[in-house]
């Protein structure tokens, strides 16, 4: 991994981004660019950037953050305003790097009621998924960074989608410290497709295990959630489209499962198109 992007649309959450960004950049050296992607529907404002909740600018905000990194790691950190918007910034320089970071936009659970995302941050969402590389979906509740990469669950349904998220995702499966293949229902995957994918997780993470699921509730979705609860999974490894949404079908629709687990909103995504 060489080239990290965290596309920002504002100053909210920005930190915490930034933050998972450095943590899986560090062991690399990986280049970190963040580009602030204004919203071409909102209302003009005075000034270049839009000041968070503490009265600081967004540039502030990355200026602080970039200090911090230089002071401890030797990674190179580049910020940028792309004034065309998000569907340039996915093309021309979310092809150019090797994963993307930005926030999951799904709902969040909480004391308060349900935090549901607006139309905004779902096709900001969906325009970086367009790009075709690598995207992590943060959840919308801060999560420690260091904790990413304990056990990472590859949801499995030998789709073309799970193959080429799984083939973006290896550089991070090599680094976690446990990895989970997971097939919901036992006759989506053949015997021997089980056993090939799982020997080649092997290739890249010793500690590689393989668990089937039976569908009890006939919904991949929300059993691939409660194994991913029972495992006490820290990042998902997933394709945008299941086998019954092959990819190219409708664009960059959202496959079902997919949207299941980023509703949910408790745990971070990686996946691509």
């Amino acid at each position: 991994m060489r080239r990290i992007l965290v596309p920002l649309p504002g100053p909210e959450e920005a930190e915490a981004l930034l933050d998972i960004a450095l943590h899986l950049a560090a062991p690399t050296g990986a280049q970190i660019e963040v580009a602030y992607v204004p919203d071409p529907l909102d209302e003009p404002e005075p000034g270049p950037v839009p000041a968070d909740a503490e009265g600081g600018s967004l540039p502030a905000l990355y200026e602080r953050w970039a200090r911090r990194v230089s002071a401890g790691h030797r990674i190179a950190t580049a910020w940028q305003v792309i004034p065309d918007g998000v569907v340039y910034a996915s093309a021309a320089l979310g092809r150019a790097c090797d994963l993307m970071v930005t926030r999951s936009a799904g709902r969040l659970v909480s004391e308060d009621g349900i935090l549901a995302a607006t139309r905004g941050e779902r096709g900001f969402r969906d325009a970086l998924l367009a790009s075709g590389r690598a995207v992590l979906l943060a959840p919308m509740a801060r999560i420690d960074p260091a904790s990413l990469l304990e056990t990472v669950v590859v949801a499995w349904d030998g789709s073309a989608g799970a193959s080429h998220a799984l083939a973006q995702s290896l550089p991070l499966l090599a680094r976690a410290r446990r990895v989970r293949v997971v097939v919901i229902g036992r006759n989506t995957v053949g015997e021997q497709a089980r056993e090939a994918i799982l020997s080649y997780a092997r290739l890249w993470n010793d500690d590689a295990a393989l668990l089937v699921q039976d569908n009890a509730h006939r919904q991949t979705g929300r059993g691939l959630l409660d194994t991913m609860r029972r495992e006490r999974a820290s990042l998902v490894v997933m394709g945008v489209c299941g086998r019954s949404h092959p990819p190219g079908s409708t664009g960059t629709a959202l496959g079902g499962t997919l949207l299941k687990v980023i509703e949910d909103g408790r745990i971070p995504i990686l996946t691509a198109t």
